[in-house]
């Protein structure tokens, strides 16, 4: 059901990650935006709890 709301860019991207200041071209980048295209939240990396948390939260704090 989360799918229509995920977006996987195998390329292309180099416009975004300029913007983004992502300069790892191997790096996994996960990116979260509000209802307005706003990047509230971003992690570049291996997974980490700590983060994966932050996202938790960001993404409760975002629903209805």
């Amino acid at each position: 059901a989360d799918h229509e709301h995920v977006i996987t860019v195998y390329s292309g991207s180099g416009g975004w990650k300029k913007l983004l200041n992502y300069n790892s071209p191997d790096a996994a980048y996960l990116l979260l935006l509000d209802k307005q295209g706003i990047v509230v939240w971003k992690h570049t990396g291996e997974f980490d709890k700590t983060k994966y948390d932050e996202l938790a939260a960001k993404l409760k704090s975002l629903l209805p």
